[in-house]
Order: C-alpha cells, then sequence, then structure tokens
C-alpha cells in the first residue's frame, strides 16, 4: 500500500508543504518566509515560523485519511539558540545572509594566528596524506559561516551565558528547531550538521561527531550541540495533526534535498540550482575532496548503517539575489512566459553583456556595450545569457577540477523554467544539459528521504518521472559566437 506524507521545503523565500504518496502529489498549500532585514540584520522569527509550519501542515494534511510520516528539508547555516529545558529561544533565527558578524570575521582571517594555523595545517596535511587537514587550511571564514555569527551571539546575548553555566543552552539548526516543536527533541542529521562547518564529516580522530577542534578555535562550548542522526533516522513523533501521532522520519538539507528530489544521486552526477544565488554541486560518493578556489566538500547524505557520501560544491555571489522576475517589475516584459521568444527573436551578436554583483532595480544599470538601438529584447537576451554563463563557468571549474566530463548534468530552480539559459549552457560547456522535471526539487527530496526512513525505496520507474527535456551543443559557427560572448563576458566580469 502506498505511504502517504507530508513533504515540508523551508526556503530561502518561501515555505513550502504537500501531501505526496506514489510521487504524485495531492494537495499542496506554501506561503512566503517571513524575514526581519535592518542593516546587517536578517533573521527569521521563529515562533512566527512555527505558526506559519503548523497552519500549511494542516491545510494539506487534516483531510487525508493516514499520514504515514513527515520529511522536512531547510535551507542550510541558519540557527537559533534556547533554552534546552523551556525550549524558549533566545533571539531570532540568524540566517546565512546576516552581516553582523562580517568584522570578526576579517579580524581573523588576518590575525596572525589564521595564517600560522593554515600554514601548519598545509603542512600536517601534506605530511599526514590528510586532505582534511589540507582542506582547513585553504579556509577563510566569512559571515556566511555559522562559525562567527555563533561567536557573535554567544558575546551579544547575555542569556546565552547564563544558560551555558547551568548546561542549558542548546544550538540549534533551522531544521532542528521545527524538530523539536513538532516532537520534544532536540535532533538533526548529518547534512543540516556538518553545513554548519562546526561538525566533523570526516570522522577523523574523535569520529563523525561536533568538532572539538572548532570549539577551541572559535570559542564555542561542545556541551550545546543537538544529536545527530542519519537523514533517515527516527526523530521523534509530532501530535501536530491530532491522533494518532504522525513520525517524523526523514531531515535533509536543501541542496543536498534537491539532488534527492531529482534522483540526481549516482557518483559524478553534477546538478545546478539556479534561485536566489547560482550554485553548482557533484555527487563524489564516498570520497571526499580538499576544497581548491571556491570549490569545497560537503557531506551530501548518510543513511542508517551505510557510509556517508560526500559531495564537492560550487557556488558564487555573482548574480546573488537576482531573480528573472526583475524583467518584469522592471518593465523590459510583461511576463516571464514570454523571455524565452523575445530573447530569441533578437541576433545574439548584437546584444550588450549583462554584469551584476548584486540585484539591481533596473537590469540597463548592468549592462556593458549598450547602444541606442539595443530594444529591450536585447537586454532580456543579455540578462539570460549572463545567468548561463555564471552556471557554466561553475560547471566548467567542477569539471576541470575533478578531470572528468560529468554524464548528467541537471539544472533546477526557477531559472531552469527558460530553454535559452539551458541551451546556453550546453553551447559553453559541451555537456548535455537536462531540465529538471521538478523545480521543487527539494521538497520531493523531502518527501523521498522520509520514504526511505519509512523503508521505502524509490524504484526505477519513478525515477523516470523525473527526466526532463535534454539540450544538447550546438555545432559550428553559433556554437563558436557564443564561445566568443562567453569570454567577453567574462573579461567584463572578471569571472
Amino acid at each position: 500500500m502506498p505511504q502517504t506524507i507530508i513533504a515540508l521545503d523551508i526556503g530561502t523565500t518561501n515555505i513550502k508543504a504537500a501531501l505526496i504518496s506514489s510521487s504524485t502529489v495531492h494537495l499542496s498549500r506554501s506561503c512566503p518566509l517571513k524575514t526581519v532585514i535592518s542593516g546587517d540584520r536578517v533573521e527569521i522569527d521563529p515562533l512566527l515560523l512555527w505558526v506559519d509550519v503548523q497552519r500549511l501542515i494542516r491545510e494539506v494534511g487534516d483531510g487525508a485519511e493516514v499520514v504515514d510520516g513527515i520529511g522536512i528539508s531547510t535551507h542550510r547555516g541558519t540557527f537559533v539558540t534556547c533554552d534546552r529545558e523551556t525550549g524558549v529561544p533566545l533571539h531570532n533565527l540568524i540566517t546565512w545572509a546576516d552581516r553582523r558578524a562580517v568584522g570578526l570575521c576579517d579580524q581573523y582571517n588576518a590575525s596572525y594566528t589564521s595564517r600560522i594555523g593554515k600554514s601548519l595545517l598545509w603542512l600536517l596535511g601534506k605530511v599526514t596524506g590528510s586532505s582534511h587537514l589540507t582542506c582547513l587550511s585553504t579556509f577563510d571564514v566569512s559571515a556566511a559561516n555559522v562559525h562567527f555569527r555563533y561567536a557573535w551571539v554567544l558575546g551579544n546575548v547575555a542569556k546565552t551565558q547564563e544558560l551555558i553555566a547551568k548546561d542549558r543552552l542548546v544550538f540549534a539548526t533551522l531544521d532542528c528547531w521545527l524538530v523539536y516543536k513538532l516532537t520534544g527533541n532536540w535532533r538533526t542529521d548529518y547534512s543540516n550538521a556538518a553545513a554548519t562547518g562546526l561538525y566533523d564529516m570526516w570522522g577523523g580522530m574523535w569520529g563523525m561527531d561536533w568538532c572539538p577542534l572548532m570549539s577551541v578555535v572559535f570559542g564555542h562550548p561542545r556541551s550545546p550541540f543537538p544529536e545527530v542522526l542519519p537523514s533517515d533516522g527516527h526523530f521523534g513523533v509530532t501530535r501536530v495533526l491530532g491522533n494518532p501521532s504522525v513520525p517524523v522520519c526523514g531531515i535533509i538539507a536543501d541542496m543536498q534535498s534537491s539532488h534527492i528530489g531529482n534522483c540526481v544521486t549516482d557518483r559524478l552526477h553534477l546538478k545546478v540550482t539556479m534561485g536566489t544565488c547560482i550554485s553548482c554541486s557533484l555527487v563524489t560518493g564516498p570520497d571526499i575532496h580538499p576544497s581548491a578556489n571556491t570549490i569545497f566538500p560537503q557531506l551530501a547524505w548518510k543513511w542508517r548503517g551505510e557510509e556517508p557520501w560526500y559531495q564537492a560544491e560550487s557556488m558564487t555571489k555573482k548574480l546573488e539575489g537576482w531573480k528573472i522576475d526583475i524583467l518584469v517589475s522592471s518593465g523590459l516584459v510583461d511576463s516571464l512566459s514570454d523571455v524565452d521568444d523575445i530573447a530569441s527573436s533578437v541576433d545574439i551578436e548584437e546584444c550588450p553583456y549583462f554584469v551584476a554583483d548584486s540585484p539591481l532595480d533596473d537590469p540597463r544599470k548592468g549592462m556593458r556595450e549598450l547602444q541606442d538601438h539595443h530594444s529591450p529584447a536585447h537586454l532580456v537576451r543579455a540578462v539570460l545569457e549572463a545567468h548561463a554563463f555564471t552556471a557554466a563557468c561553475l560547471v566548467m571549474e567542477l569539471r576541470e577540477f575533478y578531470t572528468t566530463s560529468p554524464p548528467l548534468v541537471v539544472v533546477d530552480g526557477g531559472a531552469s523554467k527558460s530553454r535559452v539559459i539551458l541551451q546556453t549552457i550546453a553551447d559553453v560547456t559541451g555537456v548535455e544539459v537536462q531540465q529538471a522535471r521538478r523545480v521543487d526539487g527539494a521538497l520531493y527530496g523531502a518527501y523521498r528521504v522520509a520514504a526511505r526512513g519509512l523503508g521505502i525505496e524509490v524504484g526505477e520507474e519513478q525515477k523516470e518521472t523525473t527526466s526532463g527535456r535534454v539540450f544538447e551543443s550546438v555545432d559550428g559557427e553559433r556554437r563558436n559566437g557564443i564561445l566568443k560572448r562567453f569570454n567577453v563576458w567574462r573579461d567584463f566580469s572578471g569571472f
């Protein structure tokens, strides 16, 4: 009998919930994620988030005859500290985009402690052959990393020190907060724990655990961290739908979840996500590789009774925060459904070049070689090309680093709906590019992980349903023209 699962995805901008069985969505609901932005502060009210999550779960689940389990996917690097006994949060959830720790990061990266430490780690890595130490030797902390945002909280939220002294402080990732509210347990999974940078995903001398070295370097107490389980583990049961209780049986980080949701899970399979930022991730299987340039290793998933699998990730701040929707708000197009036809109506060699490291209210401000005769269609084409060129750079970087041509490149995220973008990625890289049929891959990933937690394996016939349109590189003069534009754009953008 098919199992019915509520899948929940907490993205950067939206919360989505769906009632799914046999990979078929029976009912779905969504609402905006209420983010509080003030100066450098980028936060989420944890109590308001819980209200929205409860409402969406009940909206999709109340009419179901039975709900067998709940799976949750969340964006990474967002956390809150709480009183372990009462569950009361000491502050809002601090997101990965929060900038209050920038000063601490810059101070540490420029310090002699950091420089000497990285030199010693590099030397030890070479002597011992440890990719873990070599990776750490190349690491510069940023505000997007949890390390100094957590240090900022410990230094600026007075109640934390009082609770540390009483052994009552708990550090909770976004998923851990939701698991606690659903089940009463402070638990997270391996993928979300590893994404904090505070967890030893290598399984070194202290095994896979919260890393004591990170606690020493960044001054974090080790006691507040939650229990870590496999992604398909048993996180507890919830009565959010009343009786009977429902198990929370799947937790996974969003980038990993979108891999699983679109079945991009075999070794050397590569996925590009074109959402709030553009990122690229390559499944490396049980092998973990050191970081290089903008490439860094990450734990992909760990199932019960199995060894962990890893992935290599690369992302860029170029076009961060950009969305194709801006083409509508700026008046260049009336509807997003028209962008491909509009972009295809002009000669690519006559278009300007679009370069923007941050969101602009008008795409015209990011144009290079803009001329009076350029029409809105030329500008639309330039914006789509910039997204494709950015993604192509990440794909090529990973391919060159691993000296392999990936057998499969899948693109998901909102911009993956554009055939112009996907064709351009294929033309620049020379690799077949597949459009993810499921743009909401992370939501389906949460479903698949929870199904696995219930002992259900997704069959090959269901994997086939995730296959979207395939784009192949063109030959001849057209591709030469695209590559020429790509090289000029790289000069303009500094990529």
